[in-house]
């Protein structure tokens, strides 16, 4: 994750569409970011290193992610239609 967000950073940091603008300036919101499994097993070790991922990303690399949305347990309901 921290290879994506620096690739996008540097892709689109100049590209007004592509960033969010908030009270502390622009950034990036990451949306809809989950895994399922049957067992919820891999669940909480993927919160975690994505976590750490955006961490280091927005620390070290100074990529401004400003927002992390993580699923819910009602975001995948649409698929029971």
């Amino acid at each position: 994750m921290v290879n994506v967000l620096a690739q996008f950073h540097s892709r689109y940091q100049d590209d007004d569409q592509a960033r969010f603008v908030g009270p502390s300036g622009y950034g990036y919101v990451i949306t809809e970011n989950g895994i399922a499994d049957g067992s919820d097993l891999l669940r909480p070790a993927y919160i975690i290193e994505h976590l750490a991922a955006l961490h280091h990303a927005r620390s070290v690399l100074g990529v401004p992610v400003r927002g992390y949305i993580h699923w819910t347990v009602t975001d995948n309901w649409e698929w029971a239609d």
